[in-house]
């Protein structure tokens, strides 16, 4: 969506008991609710893979205007569908992305200032926390690239040079990385 169909699709009256659950991986659904004539009606979503398979978890944000009913309605479609789910304050990135993101280009930067290789930074992760794959493993399904984008979103909001995103993760092809993470 760009911010002017986006914001024209949110004017538009949906019928009397809509409600609008819109995914917002780097922007505040209390801001993109100021777009629409029920602001009250819209809650935020995250999640990680497209598909929901069942026991995916789905964080819910309602906006600072979203009445509880409306933030219910849309957890209550998620646990339907064997979804787990979570409330979380509207912020950008939510909780998932957030650390996911934070993890990935950490591990990123490593490899980048030649600390360790990807295989050792992969497997320190996963011995030391448990993690099913490492977080370059992790980032091929992801995209380096679009991992990128969304760091730069908290940094913009925060102006914190810790919330920069790794050079290397702006044009992994460049600088000879795979979309996997991998030395090309």
């Amino acid at each position: 969506w760009g911010q002017k169909a986006g914001g024209a699709a949110l004017r538009r009256k949906p019928a009397e008991s809509a409600v609008v659950a819109l995914q917002v991986p780097a922007l505040s659904v209390s801001w993109l609710a100021m777009a629409c004539r029920d602001p009250e009606e819209v809650v935020g979503m995250g999640f990680l893979d497209p598909r929901l398979p069942q026991g995916s978890l789905v964080e819910i944000a309602p906006g600072l205007r979203t009445t509880a009913e409306a933030a219910d309605a849309v957890e209550g479609f998620f646990k339907e569908r064997g979804c787990e789910t979570e409330r979380v304050k509207d912020f950008s990135g939510l909780v998932l992305r957030r650390v996911l993101f934070m993890i990935i280009n950490e591990a990123t930067y490593a490899l980048w200032e030649g600390i360790a290789s990807r295989e050792a930074i992969d497997l320190a992760m996963k011995l030391a926390t448990n993690y099913p794959m490492g977080p370059l493993e992790g980032a091929g399904s992801i995209g380096l690239d679009r991992g990128y984008h969304r760091r730069k979103s908290p940094q913009a909001a925060s102006g914190d040079d810790g919330d920069r995103p790794c050079p290397l993760r702006r044009a992994p092809g460049a600088a000879g990385l795979t979309a996997e993470g991998e030395r090309g």
